[in-house]
């Protein structure tokens, strides 16, 4: 063979290679972000027959217009890498929707009386975690129940449709869903939600530091991350040193993850956080539009009238010569904090109350120890 002759055959084995490469990476995109043809219905495995179609009535869906499938004991340990658990007492359910016009994770709770500890926001940074895109989840159960095993279903539902997510991500996944439900049990809701905020936070600022040093966080980093995103949503104060080891262990195992590498994530958690902050807009917007603003505004002015009459009283000073503080414009001597602190309770979570079992689903009304 001339050199010319073995040249030409270099080249053409070369561009072979590359054309090949783009072939697999343009396969590879496809099946990550390939529509399913159907819904997906996953529902406990501990309803009857009765209960299963009241819990689809709850999605609003024709089971024969979706693909479905029971969640089971021995699927909960196989998604989650624990020991199988009692299918009779897995209620909770799920209906996901995947396309790609979709972006990024959408969680809706058709029961909010009945997932009575797992919030959305909880939900869909949890999802990120394991790795969910461009879908829409939809929660629901007939009778009150913790909800922390709901997403078990949803990885369930990827599986029937032929995407097997990690299974290292879906299990630190699960212990965040169980880390973050525990703490925000402490919390009120405003509180909860920041919480949710500071752990899109330090899940972003794990990932910066990963890039620019090109190593894993150290355990010191981790609590130094951890700390400042508390402290930047005045959650230093609430948060016991406890809560916050259960928080270093979570990211110690989060950051073992592909997740700490991947845009897709970092995109997902820009998203939702955006998605976080618009709430607390919305609320301001409310509270303007609602007349929150005038009832805050005279029980602050009664406090102050109330103390100024008592130390008036002390120094011979009657009330009449009090002048009362005036506040002009609604949102400019609010902060964010003072608006936290007067939100109403919102629909998609009810009172935590006591702490449940965080291994599984908790029925309110139960005495043993069940999944749900």
């Amino acid at each position: 063979m001339t050199i010319k002759k073995m040249i030409k055959t270099t080249i053409l084995m070369v561009v072979a290679i590359i054309i090949s490469i783009g072939v697999v990476e343009s396969a590879s995109a496809m099946i990550e972000t390939k529509e399913w043809k159907k819904p997906t219905f996953v529902y406990g495995g501990g309803l009857n027959a009765d209960e299963i179609n009241q819990t689809a009535g709850i999605f609003e869906i024709s089971r024969q217009d979706v693909v479905e499938a029971p969640i089971t004991g021995e699927d909960y340990g196989k998604y989650l890498g624990t020991a199988p658990v009692d299918t009779s007492a897995l209620i909770s359910s799920v209906l996901v929707v995947k396309q790609n016009n979709i972006s990024g994770v959408e969680v809706i709770n058709k029961t909010p009386n009945n997932i009575t500890q797992v919030t959305q926001l909880q939900y869909t940074n949890a999802a990120i975690t394991a790795g969910i895109t461009n879908a829409r989840i939809y929660v629901g159960s007939i009778k009150q129940v913790t909800g922390t095993s709901a997403l078990t279903g949803v990885y369930k539902a990827y599986a029937m449709n032929g995407e097997n997510l990690e299974s290292d991500r879906m299990e630190v996944a699960q212990v965040e869903l169980e880390t973050t439900n525990q703490i925000a049990s402490s919390l009120d809701e405003t509180d909860s939600v920041k919480l949710e905020q500071a752990i899109v936070d330090i899940k972003k600022d794990l990932a910066d530091l990963k890039q620019q040093v090109g190593e894993l966080a150290t355990r010191e980093d981790i609590e130094r991350i951890i700390n400042d995103a508390l402290m930047q949503h005045q959650l230093q104060n609430v948060i016991t040193t406890e809560q916050i080891d259960r928080l270093i262990s979570l990211f110690e195992r989060y950051q073992q993850t592909s997740a700490i590498d991947s845009t897709e994530v970092t995109e997902q958690l820009n998203n939702f956080a955006n998605d976080i902050s618009g709430r607390f807009d919305s609320f301001v917007q409310d509270a303007k539009d609602s007349g929150l603003w005038d009832r805050i505004v005279q029980f602050f002015q009664s406090i102050w009238e109330s103390i100024m009459v008592l130390f008036g009283e002390s120094n011979g000073v009657t009330e009449s010569s009090i002048q009362e503080p005036t506040l002009t414009d609604p949102t400019e001597d609010l902060d964010q904090e003072t608006f936290d602190s007067a939100a109403p309770q919102s629909d998609d979570q009810t009172d935590m109350g006591a702490e449940q079992p965080t291994t599984d689903d908790q029925p309110i009304d139960s005495q043993d120890e069940t999944i749900e």
